[in-house]
């Protein structure tokens, strides 16, 4: 295992225990860190690109991350890891904190927008569905319509919640066998720095 496949592997383990890269097979390394990294900024490609690959500009980090979320095997390891993040937290969380991130995910335009893709009339929705959308309404400069439109409260970034939560339960689980705590965080911002550093040195894949 190379040294960018260990300091992967550690970065996702802490949230993913049974995380294991031959599960991704057409990724590398990098890649792989991108797609965590996508998922854990709730969906926000330009600034999960800077993180892991590193860009002249934010313009520039979301135009290459744009590139990279049209390839097949992105979208398909995305796919993948999101769920398995999901169904790891339904084991090792406690039920409360997953209610309102679980239905937010589970929200599928069916449930508010007709076959037609006209929105659904309120009366229409579940009023368990309809605390979670934002109503907008746009008018069509042209014909003076007013069309509805529905926003899910949360829906993209549901997974870096179930994330973040993850984390919490993490440090919370380790912190009482780190005799230094400071020590600790310094050495792992050292290696993950240098790790970072490699990746953002090879050239990247067009």
């Amino acid at each position: 295992m190379t040294d960018e496949s260990a300091f992967v592997n550690s970065q996702i383990q802490e949230i993913l225990p049974s995380y294991n890269e031959v599960d991704y097979p057409a990724l590398s390394p990098e890649e792989i860190l991108f797609v965590y990294t996508y998922l854990a900024y709730g969906n926000n490609a330009g600034r999960a690109y800077m993180e892991v690959y590193g860009a002249d500009n934010n313009t520039q980090a979301r135009t290459k991350a744009f590139h990279l979320l049209k390839k097949k095997s992105i979208i398909d390891a995305i796919n993948r890891m999101q769920e398995a993040i999901f169904q790891y937290a339904l084991h090792s969380l406690p039920n409360a904190l997953l209610v309102d991130i679980q239905t937010v995910r589970n929200i599928s335009l069916s449930d508010i927008y007709n076959s037609d893709g006209t929105a659904k009339s309120l009366n229409d929705i579940p009023k368990d569905i309809q605390k979670y959308l934002k109503l907008r309404h746009i008018i069509n400069n042209k014909t003076g319509e007013i069309i509805t439109e529905y926003d899910v409260i949360g829906k993209d970034d549901a997974i870096s919640k179930i994330i973040e939560l993850l984390k919490m339960r993490t440090l919370s689980a380790t912190t009482e066998t780190i005799t230094d705590e400071s020590a600790a965080i310094k050495e792992a911002r050292e290696i993950r720095n240098k790790t970072l550093g490699t990746f953002k040195e090879e050239p990247i894949e067009k």
